[in-house]
């Protein structure tokens, strides 16, 4: 109705109700004021409607005075205005419901999720967009139907019986289900029920949302096999690192990615002789990680019947070159050790140049020929040099060497011989001189291409063990290793080089890591003494311990062939927060259940039986193998 006729209407209905004040003069004032909010009318404008209406009634009533109205004139105004504000709200509350409404189907219709609703008995009565993607179902084709056809059961599955009990209980299910497309396809879904009651609880409606995670199966799938094939790696890059006299190994690896391509092996052929293989594979991650296990299996395989680094690389390259894709390619190095005859034979076919760091310089080797992979024929040509007492074979792949500084730079082997000439260098100082140096130049502590770095030590096998730093270490990003005999292991050494490994690896807390020193120190101790040393009935001894003939009998034992030449590794892995030491001694073992505990009164005295005790203090799981000469210590981090 248009505003004039609303206003000549009131101004009729208000001056009837001032001349006869009568319920239904106000019952049309009324439905005035709802009309006025129906037309868009704003409050403001009521005003004017009243100001009109007295003026039409004091110019047609002239002789009725104002003050025999005054009770009357506010009563009109007050039904209207209360009129308009009931049907305004009333408005505004349709409006909201409208709003909600509407934004509820906007999100059904635009959500990637597939959404169903249904009625109290479990019919479907509508679904979304999505759902029918996901599905293939179209809405018409399950209306009415049981929402357990939607996903390919029957109502009485046990499957979706057991989700209604929960329902029931809970009103409430959420999880995993195997459901069945409209073809019959059985693909993995999330599926969330939620039961929607009425004020007095009744069950009205049930809102099924599902998504279908066949593509997150899929990636946890990928990851999965990742690791697995992180860990294969692992296996693969790690050296063997075999204790021979005379030798000290030193070995850091770090992938650009979880796994790589470069790796590298040593396989020692007697006492006296060794042989060194490190390779490169082009690129990095998965597929450089395949070619690497394959090429290093070979390896394996060859040097039991030759240690002639050019006919190794010949039968490599002869495999290989069938095996790799057409623009993949090898690089690679391998020596032949000879301590009797002190001398090296070596091929060093595409990889950076080695070098052999003696008198505290740097003496690069020479190449000998091409990549392998590259031609279906090719001749190796052999090198020959000779070897002196301490002298340290460096290795190192190109993700060493082609890192590049400021203006583009490349380290090169300048900059390898910048980070260690001049120095006093044993096989670990100078890995770590070598991988700083290149860290320092890129300033950054991440590389883009695979990294090893191998440092081999030369040393006269007559050197006192004092002076000697005859222990195998290797460190990768999630484990690292030391080996060595027993009258070589320096304690204060070994612990260090493992707390630096975990503190640069592991975010853990300064005092977790004191704990792990006390840990490592006190079990690494009875590894020589109890194990190796089998020095367990003189410790257990209090009169005896810590005498002079205690004493003598130790380094009597620390320097025989029996008990000094003993083995002990060490490794150390993390991961999934937590950090775990595998000390593994060569001894006959013991039983952990017999062992003195400190902390009883009849003890006290006893030097036995505190090192295990100090280690469970600080650590989190202790564990002992069944001979008792491996243990497990756990930390959390």
């Amino acid at each position: 109705m248009p505003k004039s006729d609303l206003a000549a209407a009131f101004t009729k209905f208000f001056s009837e109700y001032l001349l006869h004040p009568e319920e239904e003069a106000l019952v049309r004032i009324a439905e005035i004021g709802r009309n006025l909010v129906e037309t868009g009318i704003p409050p403001e404008e009521i005003g004017e409607l009243f100001e009109t209406a007295l003026k039409y009634y004091a110019e047609k009533f002239p002789d009725v005075r104002l003050s025999e109205t005054a009770g009357k004139i506010s009563v009109p105004l007050v039904e209207m205005l209360i009129a308009y504000g009931l049907a305004f709200r009333q408005q505004n509350e349709q409006q909201q419901v409208y709003e909600k409404t509407r934004l509820a189907s906007k999100i059904m219709e635009n959500s990637p999720d597939g959404i169903w609703m249904a009625d109290s008995k479990r019919r479907i009565q509508t679904v979304n967009p999505a759902f029918s993607r996901i599905t293939a179902y179209e809405s018409a084709e399950v209306m009415g139907k049981n929402v357990a056809v939607l996903h390919g059961l029957s109502p009485d599955d046990i499957v979706m019986e057991k989700i209604w009990e929960i329902i029931r209980k809970d009103g409430i299910w959420k999880g995993e289900l195997a459901s069945r497309r409209k073809n019959g396809e059985v693909y993995p879904a999330l599926l969330r029920i939620n039961t929607i009651r009425d004020h007095n609880e009744n069950i009205v409606n049930y809102i099924g949302v599902l998504s279908d995670i066949s593509e997150k199966h899929k990636e946890e799938n990928i990851r999965l096999e990742l690791d697995r094939a992180k860990e294969i790696y692992n296996l693969v890059v790690q050296p063997r690192l075999p204790e021979i006299t005379g030798i000290e190994i030193n070995a850091k690896c770090i992938p650009a990615e979880n796994i790589g391509g470069d790796i590298m092996e040593i396989i020692k052929i007697n006492e006296k002789k060794l042989v060194v293989f490190l390779a490169d594979i082009t690129g990095h991650g998965v597929s450089a990680a395949m070619t690497a296990n394959t090429l290093k299996m070979l390896f394996r395989e060859i040097s039991e019947s030759t240690v002639e680094p050019s006919k190794i690389f010949r039968y490599l390259n002869n495999v290989m070159y069938n095996n790799i894709l057409p623009d993949d390619m090898i690089a690679a190095f391998c020596s032949c050790i000879d301590l009797e005859n002190m001398e090296m034979n070596y091929c060093l076919n595409g990889l950076p140049n080695p070098f052999i760091f003696r008198d505290q310089k740097v003496h690069f080797l020479k190449p000998t020929g091409y990549p392998l992979g590259v031609f279906k024929e090719m001749e190796n040509k052999c090198l020959h040099i000779p070897l002196f007492q301490k002298d340290l074979l460096v290795l190192y792949t190109d993700g060493i060497s082609e890192v590049r500084g400021e203006g583009g730079r490349v380290f090169g082997n300048q900059g390898i011989e910048n980070s260690v000439s001049d120095k006093k260098h044993n096989s670990r100082t100078i890995v770590e001189d070598i991988f700083r140096g290149a860290e320092n130049f890129q300033q950054k502590n991440y590389f883009s291409d695979d990294i090893i770095i191998l440092a081999i030590n030369i040393y006269d096998e007559n050197t006192s063990f004092h002076e000697a730093r005859h222990t195998n270490t290797y460190r990768f990003p999630t484990k690292s290793v030391c080996k060595g005999k027993t009258k070589f292991l320096f304690i204060d050494e070994v612990v260090g080089f493992f707390l630096n490994y975990i503190s640069e690896t592991v975010r853990i807390a300064a005092e977790n890591l004191g704990g792990m020193k006390i840990a490592l120190f006190e079990l690494l101790l009875n590894a020589i003494e109890h194990g190796n040393l089998e020095m367990t009935q003189y410790k257990n001894d209090p009169d005896f311990y810590d005498s002079e003939e205690y004493w003598k009998i130790f380094n009597e034992r620390m320097n025989s062939e029996t008990y000094g030449n003993r083995q002990i590794n060490i490794e150390c892995n993390h991961n999934k927060g937590e950090v775990e030491i595998i000390i593994e001694d060569s001894g006959p073992g013991f039983d952990v259940e017999t062992a003195d505990s400190p902390l009883r009164e009849e003890n006290v005295s006893k030097p036995s039986g505190r090192g295990i005790a100090l280690a469970k203090m600080n650590v989190d799981r202790l564990l002992y193998n069944a001979k008792g000469n491996t243990v497990r210590l756990i930390k959390q981090f």
